[in-house]
């Protein structure tokens, strides 16, 4: 005869291993910590390198006409390393129309400083109509930066993704809302910039952003933020375009342009200065 004991033992054995059951871990698949096991993507398997992106730690032309970029932009970061500035290491990567190549710089510019010894890359797609970063990257998110903006509870840990790089991680657009415009030029916008420009020391913080003629969430993007890198696509980017992306941009905000897309016999097919 079954005592009570047994009986209540038979029980919580059995309610045990049913909380631990297929049907339970699949409606626990968007916990916290499942979540973040999933955000990891292998930059190597994505094939880059056959669309003309840089490969990393390879030998190639892209990769020095990038090294000539990037010493720019680290050149900038030591002279303002004496100044305090909380927004200092994030450059903002836009241009005045589609296909110039803002995308393709900005992800071949963050691979490139990812081969620093001493510096960490965060690679922040805030194209929320677009998502060209992401796509490019295999991300599908529905949330991402864009939300930490909205929601304050939300957390960044959950929406980074890490990489087969280990100093080179990715935080996705997230997908638009009718309040983008206002998002990104709100105090929060400030507020979550500086928190990310300060969580490690060696950060470096590239922004791809909608073209600015395009979207109002691009006018909003440059004006929160000092350090512009302007890419004009050469042969298709008209001139009047290109004065009239720069006089919606505040005067006093540090632009540098990259020339991309220059056919010609030298070797160096990218530009890059403030002329």
């Amino acid at each position: 005869m079954t005592s009570t004991i047994e009986k209540l033992m038979k029980k919580k054995f059995s309610e045990e291993a049913s909380a631990s059951s297929p049907n339970d871990k699949a409606n626990n698949a968007g916990a916290p910590s499942q979540h973040q096991s999933q955000n990891f993507i292998n930059i190597d398997d994505l094939g880059l390198e056959s669309l003309g992106y840089l490969v990393y730690n390879a030998n190639s032309e892209t990769v020095e006409e990038y090294r000539l970029i990037k010493r720019r932009l680290l050149r900038k970061l030591d002279q303002e390393e004496t100044v305090y500035n909380p927004l200092s290491n994030i450059f903002l990567i836009t241009s005045a129309m589609e296909s110039d190549g803002k995308t393709f710089t900005s992800i071949n510019l963050a691979l490139s400083l990812a081969m620093e010894v001493d510096k960490t890359v965060l690679l922040i797609d805030a194209d929320v109509l677009r998502n060209g970063a992401s796509k490019t990257l295999g991300i599908d998110a529905e949330v991402g930066f864009i939300d930490m903006l909205e929601d304050e509870h939300i957390d960044f840990s959950e929406l980074v993704y890490k990489t087969n790089i280990p100093n080179f991680t990715i935080l996705p657009s997230g997908r638009a809302r009718l309040r983008s415009t206002e998002l990104f030029s709100s105090e929060k916008m400030k507020q979550l910039s500086e928190e990310l420009s300060r969580r490690y020391p060696d950060r470096i913080i590239i922004i791809d952003s909608p073209p600015v003629l395009q979207t109002t969430e691009s006018q909003a993007l440059v004006n929160a933020l000092q350090h512009i890198v302007f890419v004009v696509s050469s042969g298709h980017t008209p001139m009047t375009a290109i004065r009239e992306a720069l006089s919606l941009i505040e005067k006093e905000k540090d632009i540098n342009f990259v020339l991309n897309k220059v056919r010609q016999s030298s070797s160096r097919k990218y530009y890059y200065g403030k002329d």
